[in-house]
């Protein structure tokens, strides 16, 4: 949202130059101020010190915590710092026809500043040390396996859920919390309440998030109809689904859809990636933004060593 905003005014400053050189600097400077002062109170936050990461892994969780758990947010935010770095170019050389000297030196300085703005906000576009890089992936692997049970880390407190006890009540109350939680942190991420669905539903249809030996059961039929009824209240706001039985076998034909993308062998990781995130997201043309969500599921489909939902799936439909 952001990013287009500031395409805009960097166009409204480019066309204002021609007339005014002043005009044309000012306009650009209000996203980049902006910008400076967003970047100023994410920076304010503190994030705790996480045990299970390593030292050189919080020391990049200390520094880029707003980006690890909102990231489209942080690259739309670095996105915007970027632009403006480049706008200041045409600018400056606009002002240098009419005279006015100085704004090469403003566009240098803006270049610097914005690309240092850039690169605060995302960490992604300066990771040039293969340590960084490293304790980056550590980070991102960690934050995207507590993304299943919205356990995402927190500055001084948050909402744990998890799913927990030992009856199938239990195990169904804990996936509600689950939605809840989930759905609310894809929203903040940017996405849709129709994707944010399809996001947090895939991620529980992935076998590996079953415990196959736990002696507790949760029939599918119950999870299925749970859902339908999340997307008639956040998707659809309340509207009843004409055709519920047609939904539910199509939520049942999904279920296992991510699976069998997961354990395609003609497939490799891109090809996966890719097709989870048109799975989610068919109706989003935004390759990149396919690819963010594929990535998410290809992290849980993928992790190994991270604690499975204690209750075994019993799939009776």
């Amino acid at each position: 949202m952001i990013q287009t905003v500031v395409i805009l005014i960097c166009v409204a400053a480019f066309v204002t130059e021609f007339f005014s050189v002043l005009w044309g600097w000012l306009l650009l400077a209000l996203p980049s101020i902006f910008l400076l002062i967003s970047l100023f109170g994410v920076k304010r936050k503190k994030w705790r010190h996480i045990p299970e990461l390593s030292e050189a892994a919080n020391r990049m969780f200390q520094k880029f915590g707003h980006y690890y758990t909102m990231p489209f947010a942080g690259r739309d935010f670095g996105r915007s710092a970027a632009i403006l770095m480049c706008a200041g170019i045409p600018i400056a050389i606009i002002g240098a026809f009419k005279g006015f000297w100085w704004g090469i030196g403003i566009a240098v300085a803006n270049w610097y500043g914005m690309y240092l703005v850039s690169k605060a906000f995302c960490p992604i576009y300066s990771l040039d040390d293969p340590h960084e890089q490293m304790a980056h992936d550590e980070v991102v692997s960690y934050v995207t396996d507590r993304l299943r049970f919205g356990k995402m880390p927190e500055s001084n407190q948050g909402n744990n859920r998890t799913v927990t006890g030992k009856s199938a009540d239990d195990g169904i109350a804990g996936l509600y919390e689950v939605y809840a939680g989930m759905s609310e942190r894809y929203r903040d991420m940017g996405y849709s309440y129709e994707e944010a669905f399809w996001i947090q539903f895939t991620e529980i249809s992935f076998s590996r998030v079953w415990d196959e030996n736990a002696s507790s059961e949760i029939m599918l039929s119950d999870i299925l109809r749970m859902y339908s009824a999340f997307y008639c209240r956040d998707v659809r706001a309340g509207v009843p689904i004409q055709d519920e039985p047609h939904f539910l076998a199509m939520l049942r034909e999904r279920f296992g859809k991510a699976d069998r993308i997961v354990h395609h062998h003609r497939l490799d990781l891109d090809q996966k990636t890719l097709s989870l995130g048109r799975l989610v997201l068919p109706e989003n043309r935004d390759v990149a933004r396919q690819i963010e969500a594929g990535i998410i599921l290809m992290k849980l489909a993928d992790a190994t060593s991270r604690a499975k939902i204690p209750f075994r799936l019993v799939k009776d439909v």
